[in-house]
């Protein structure tokens, strides 16, 4: 929002320079991105007024002025414009200074000496005009520097969206008069009626007083359509908004001045001399006044006369009843809509307005009267129209002010300052709240009805914090005992987990909760597998589910009013924000390893809330991180996603864990595993299907695995340091020769349970088909590492261990130990 300080003078002294002026408003939450100063350049520009003006005697197109510029000796200028005449006050350029980068020196054009040059308002830099020259107002002397006349400072402020009240000139000068200890003052408008009231030409009803709290008209006869003054026009450029003439000029300057935005009607285009607020019907066109036709979305509001829309309430008015050149008589809206009907008409239409973005955070219902009592006062003032007496107002449930008890204690106790009653009443009181003592050193608070900010007491205390000054506040250590730890056993498992994961290499994503139910479609690339290959999956997440995927994705909780509709509903797996993150990194990392832990989100019927559920996603895709310089790059592959996850589970001393290949219509076939502890299925992992790779426009191959920390959360035991033996290792290879389809991590866990405590470590690091191995089958080969703590291993001791690791192998897997 942009305020020039000449304007917010008119309510405040301003007794501070505009530079700290502008901390003391960011201070305070009223951010200052910039100040421009208009005249910042006018080195040499003085006030001059026209004394006499005639034709150049050698050129037709030229005049020559006489202009007294305050120094008693008038100047003679040759100017080529024709838009002024004697009288006229004007800014000059003296002889010997520059301006739009032009240097002004006497010389002589035609035989005539011009001894400095007069400014348009494109030469200035004010503005793009540079049809005539800058004509001032009545007022400044000659001699006059003209940015002491015409100059101005305009700050460029960011109001946060729960600050409505600071949209608007008053308002801020409310928050000024409080942070300078200035007094604020804010007069009312009482224009003069005469004629026949309004309520004879006007009725007004409001259908629905959720959508419309107040609905309030005057009627102004016989105005004059033409061009603003000067000062007007100059205080809406200045704020950022185009002049286009004095009618639609008041509505913009009263719009900025109160932050009540308003409509003016053409009232001879008002039929049947009344005025419906009503929603809009099912499909339902108006066109406004921009001439499109809209068809309109549920919720949005209409304002009708007796036949027909003329109005889309608090966005945009209608080609059917608009200002023209031709009113003469205007009829004014003043109104407060609901805030969510206006933002979702607006957004749904993309119609963005200074009014709109108003309306969206909320107007006061009280500013009502008085913006259209200015109004209609201007109306009087500019274009010499008659106010009718009296205002229609409809008000059916008029707000009343919230009353906040607050004490000195619970301020200084909060803030940790010390300030007095005094300083407390003095600071709230400059703000326009209105105090009641109820005992020494505590008030019944009542808050003005333009703050909708303000709740609570903690919402008084931080406007006392903010106005007296953050950095006024002492520090110092708290006076009472630290609170205790959390004891959340979730949050502490979540903390741990995240450590383990990040200490495997893995770097940690936060995404959105939000996505859409076509990107999440994404992950059904192949048929719906059979569901009794996963088991008993009552209670698990959605993704371990595949039967019942795609009718999980259908019913996914949507948002009502969704901010765009890639953002449109609840995620059922993080499967979907994995691959977003891919996507995202595909492009500036060669490595991608991450995880996110999260929530998933599973509609649970009609009038109930969605189940939530804790799930842990891990990504990796591209290249090995782990490559050194006298290595080639190697792909990631699904060897690479599961040693993680098993360094996972190792970290966190869970159950045995089943790996079982499996189908998914997300995974590639062939290169799934469901993983399971006590039947119960609780994770997935496995390379991302080819068509979900395509999909999503990812070029090389990509491994998730989406886990139920929930379930795991419930078994973690949490390893702990092994200590470490003194006595030597002994290392031990085996290879066996099992069927094809036997799963080697079926084998591995056999293996691990048949070599016994002893058993430090195993590994499965080849895997052989060919010659001499029969066809249909394959050779695992494994490295074990057996050490004792407190001897040394015999010989003797691993060789029965792995005659019983042969005997367990070929009992249930049929296997042959190779003997080379």
């Amino acid at each position: 929002m942009k305020v020039p300080l000449s304007w917010l003078k008119d309510f405040v002294p301003i007794v501070v320079p505009v530079e700290q002026l502008g901390q003391l408003l960011t201070s305070a939450g009223l951010e200052v991105e910039s100040v421009t100063t208009i005249g910042e350049a006018w080195e040499g520009l003085v006030v001059g007024k026209i004394l006499t003006l005639a034709r150049h005697p050698r050129a037709d197109r030229l005049q020559i002025a006489e202009v007294d510029v305050g120094d008693g000796s008038p100047r003679t200028i040759v100017c080529g414009a024709h838009n002024i005449a004697p009288g006229h006050t004007v800014p000059v350029v003296l002889p010997g200074y520059a301006v739009a980068g032009m240097q002004i020196e006497r010389r002589v054009v035609r035989g005539i000496e011009s001894q400095g040059m007069l400014c348009s308002p494109k030469e200035l830099g004010i503005s793009d005009d540079h049809s005539g020259i800058y004509l001032l107002e009545e007022g400044p002397l000659p001699g006059t520097p003209l940015k002491d006349a015409v100059g101005d400072d305009v700050l460029d402020l960011y109001i946060s969206p729960n600050r409505p009240d600071c949209l608007a000139v008053r308002g801020l000068a409310v928050e000024v008069a409080a942070l300078t200890a200035q007094p604020a003052h804010l007069p009312r408008s009482a224009p003069q009626e005469r004629g026949e009231p309004a309520s004879m030409g006007v009725r007004v009803t409001i259908v629905d007083p959720r959508l419309c709290r107040r609905y309030a008209t005057r009627i102004v006869r016989g105005v004059k359509v033409g061009a603003s003054p000067q000062w007007l026009r100059q205080r809406l450029e200045r704020a950022g908004i185009r002049s286009i003439n004095n009618v639609v000029d008041i509505s913009n300057y009263v719009m900025l001045e109160f932050g009540q935005p308003l409509h003016f009607f053409d009232y001879r285009e008002i039929r049947g001399s009344e005025i419906i607020v009503r929603p809009a019907r099912d499909g339902e066109r108006f066109q406004t006044l921009d001439g499109t036709e809209h068809r309109l979305p549920a919720g949005a509001l209409l304002i009708c006369d007796a036949e027909r829309p003329i109005a889309l309430a608090g966005v945009m008015g209608g080609l059917n009843s608009e200002v023209s050149e031709r009113t003469v008589d205007v009829l004014i809206e003043s109104a407060s809509f609901d805030p969510v009907s206006i933002r979702t008409t607006s957004r749904s239409l993309r119609l963005r307005s200074e009014a709109s973005l108003r309306f969206e955070r909320g107007i006061d219902p009280n500013y009502v009267r008085p913006a259209i009592d200015r109004a209609a006062e201007l109306l009087t003032l500019l274009t010499e129209g008659e106010v009718a007496p009296g205002v229609v107002d409809v008000y059916p449930f008029p707000e009343t002010a919230r009353v906040i008890a607050l004490s000195r204690a619970t301020v200084n106790e909060l803030l940790g300052s010390s300030y007095s009653v005094e300083h407390i009443e003095r600071v709230l009181t400059s703000l326009g709240y209105t105090l009641a003592n109820v005992g020494s050193g505590a008030w019944n608070v009542t808050v003005p009805t333009a703050r909708r900010d303000v709740h609570l007491d903690v919402d008084l205390i931080e406007d006392v914090a903010r106005i007296s000054g953050y950095d006024t506040i002492p520090t110092k250590l708290p006076s009472t005992e630290q609170p205790p730890t959390s004891s959340d056993a979730w949050s502490a498992f979540e903390e741990r987990l995240r450590h383990v994961l990040l200490g495997l290499g893995l770097t940690e994503v936060v995404s959105y909760a939000l996505t859409s139910r076509e990107s999440m479609k994404r992950l059904l690339a192949a048929a719906i597998p059979d569901h009794s290959a996963y088991g008993d999956t009552d209670g698990a997440l959605p993704i371990l589910r595949p039967a019942a995927l795609e009718r999980l994705i259908e019913e996914a909780v949507t948002v009502t009013n969704p901010l765009s509709a890639d953002w449109s509903a609840l995620r059922v797996t993080l499967l979907d924000s994995a691959l977003h993150t891919i996507v995202a990194n595909a492009h500036s990392s060669e490595s991608i390893r991450t995880f996110e832990l999260g929530r998933v989100y599973e509609w649970a019927g009609v009038d109930r809330l969605p189940v939530e559920r804790s799930s842990l996603v891990i990504a990796v895709a591209g290249q090995q991180a782990d490559t050194s310089w006298v290595e080639h790059p190697q792909p990631v592959d699904f060897w690479s996603l599961k040693g993680i996850v098993e360094g996972v589970f190792s970290r966190l001393a869970v159950a045995p864990v089943d790996w079982k290949p499996v189908e998914h219509p997300a995974f590639h076939p062939g290169r799934t595993a469901l993983l399971t502890m006590g039947g119960q299925p609780f994770g997935i992992v496995g390379e991302v299907h080819p068509v979900v790779r395509e999909r999503c426009d990812i070029d090389s191959r990509a491994y998730l695995a989406e886990l139920d920390i929930e379930r795991l959360e419930t078994v973690a035991q949490w390893s702990k340091p092994e200590p470490s033996s003194r006595f030597p290792s002994l290392p031990l290879d085996l290879a066996f020769v099992v069927a094809e389809d036997t799963p080697a991590g079926t084998v591995l866990s056999a293996v691990r349970e048949a070599a016994g405590p002893l058993c430090q470590r195993v590994r499965l690091f080849d895997v052989y088909r060919g010659k001499p191995i029969a066809e249909g089958r394959k050779s695992l080969a494994f490295s074990l590492v057996f050490q004792s703590l407190d001897r040394t291993l015999r010989l003797s001791e691993i060789e029965a261990i792995r005659d019983g690791i042969r005997d367990v192998l070929a009992e249930q897997f049929g296997a042959m130990l190779r003997d080379s």
